[in-house]
Parts: structure tokens; C-alpha cells; sequence
């Protein structure tokens, strides 16, 4: 894929990073099949099921090259920097399932992602870690709130600081601007990109989930409204206020409370943090 990086500017690529560090995972991640318990010897059996990928469930032992993994994240994060022309980068990973879509809003926010056939690759939380330690003054594990969220409202808060850089569409689109989305794939001829996203079209969006919802997420919208006839209700508000009052007015058409109205957005808007005195988010 031919292009042309641009030059440097004083920008930091702020940086959804969970997407990058899973990628790295899925390609280095192994497993070994183990042999019979009475094939090993004492010693080598405790050393096996002390390993933190001992599967005792299915006989197996995960395990990943962490410094291979750092190296291919880091090659993408540092294609990611030349990309956008920016200085530096600033990763942000979520870490659980402890953050306040889980905790506060809705217990089975993406639980039906539980479901999946098969687990995330083995080594998620360790190389996290390892960038953490490696560049603390500029990748963070975050537990209160996800990492999408923050990237979101650290780049609404410094527009001049940042640019904001996902693969996720409710990320890149949450606001207006040119922000990047730096999914890339070598087998469909598909390229990192900067994506354009209007000031109605970023206040609009997540209206408009709040009425469709969000399969992937597990967010139960309203039945029988997808995007066209979302668009087609909220198309004479002008503002946020008028919005609001129609999505309230359609759920309870359709037998639903102001709560389950309530609920949705705080779930698909990740635009609620607020910035306080001392730096931090709440």
C-alpha cells in the first residue's frame, strides 16, 4: 500500500489501544496439548499447572512470546504515529469488567459476548502491562471506565492536543472532526484511513442508537426501528433537548420507560465523563 506520511506536527496520536494489543495476541498466542498425567514426573506437573495458562478444564497450556507481541503492537503503533504526522502516542486499554457500563448501568452490558465460541487470546492482560511499565507516562490501564471512553472526552477536552485514533466506528464518529481509524488488512487491500465526521452528524449518533441499539454490544433497542426510521423520527430536532424528548416519546410508544431510555444512552454515549479539577475523569 503506497502513500505519502505527512509531516510532523506537535500532536499526540491518542490511541483506543485495545484493538492493537489483541491483534499482537491472536498472532503469537499457542497452545501445547498436554500428554497423560502419568507421562510427567511430580515436579514436572507442578511446574505445568502453575503455568497462568493451565487449562485444567481442557488439558491444555496457553502461552505467548511477550516480547514478540511487544515488538508487532509497537510496529503498529509507531505506523499508527506516522501516519497522522503526530509527535508522539498515548495508549489508553481497558482492563475487565469493572468500569461503569458493568457496574453502574447494565450488568450485562456485551454479555452476550460471553457466548463466543472462542475465548480472547491468551496474554491480553500481561501485554497491557508490559506497555504500561514500559512507557508509564504514556499508556494507561483503565478500570472505572473503558478505554473508548476516555479517548472520546480526553479528545473533546484538548481538540488540539489529540488525534483520535480507533478502529471502533462509535469511537471515530462519537465526535466532530478528522480523526483516524487505523484498521488495516494486508489480505482485503484495506488501508488505515482518516475519516471526516460532521458536527449534526456526531450529535446525532448516539440519539439514534439509543432508539436502534447495539447487537454487538447487547444493548436492546426499540423493536422494529433500525437506523432509517431513526433518522426519519429525529429528522426535524434541531438540537439535543428536541431529541431526547422524541426518543423518550417513542419508548414509551412502544411500552418502554424513560429508565430504559435513560439506561441505553449512558450506554451507547461515550461522551458522559467530565473532566474534574485535579486531571482526572469522572
Amino acid at each position: 500500500m503506497g502513500y505519502v506520511l505527512p509531516e510532523k506536527d506537535d500532536k499526540v496520536a491518542l490511541i483506543d489501544a485495545d484493538t492493537v494489543v489483541f491483534a499482537s495476541c491472536a498472532v503469537f498466542a499457542q497452545v501445547d496439548d498436554l500428554l497423560p498425567r502419568d507421562m510427567y514426573s511430580d515436579k514436572e506437573w507442578e511446574e505445568i499447572i502453575a503455568e497462568p495458562g493451565y487449562d485444567k478444564d481442557k488439558h491444555i497450556v496457553r502461552f505467548i512470546n511477550y516480547n514478540e507481541a511487544f515488538a508487532h503492537s509497537l510496529d503498529k503503533i509507531n505506523s499508527i504515529v506516522d501516519r497522522t504526522g503526530c509527535r508522539d502516542f498515548e495508549l489508553h486499554f481497558t482492563r475487565g469488567r469493572k468500569s461503569f457500563p458493568y457496574t453502574m448501568v447494565d450488568k450485562d452490558y456485551k454479555g452476550n459476548r460471553d457466548n463466543n465460541a472462542e475465548p480472547p487470546p491468551f496474554g491480553l492482560a500481561g501485554l497491557k502491562d508490559m506497555f504500561v511499565e514500559k512507557y508509564p507516562k504514556k499508556a494507561f490501564n483503565n478500570y472505572e471506565w473503558e478505554a473508548d471512553h476516555i479517548v472520546v472526552c480526553k479528545r473533546r477536552d484538548f481538540p488540539n492536543q489529540y488525534v483520535l485514533c480507533s478502529v471502533d466506528k462509535d469511537v471515530y464518529l462519537a465526535l466532530e472532526g478528522k480523526h483516524f481509524n487505523y484498521y488495516s488488512s494486508t489480505k482485503w487491500n484495506i488501508d488505515m484511513k482518516w475519516v471526516t465526521n460532521t458536527e449534526d452528524d456526531a450529535m446525532r449518533r448516539y440519539y439514534i442508537q439509543t432508539l436502534t441499539g447495539d447487537t454487538g454490544d447487547n444493548v436492546i433497542g426499540l423493536d422494529g426501528i433500525g437506523p432509517v426510521k431513526a433518522k426519519k423520527a429525529l429528522a426535524r430536532c434541531l438540537d439535543e433537548v428536541c431529541m431526547w424528548k422524541e426518543v423518550v416519546a417513542m419508548y414509551e410508544k412502544h411500552g418502554r420507560d424513560i429508565v430504559d431510555a435513560i439506561t441505553n444512552m449512558r450506554l451507547v454515549d461515550m461522551r458522559q465523563l467530565e473532566l474534574t479539577i485535579d486531571g482526572t475523569y469522572e
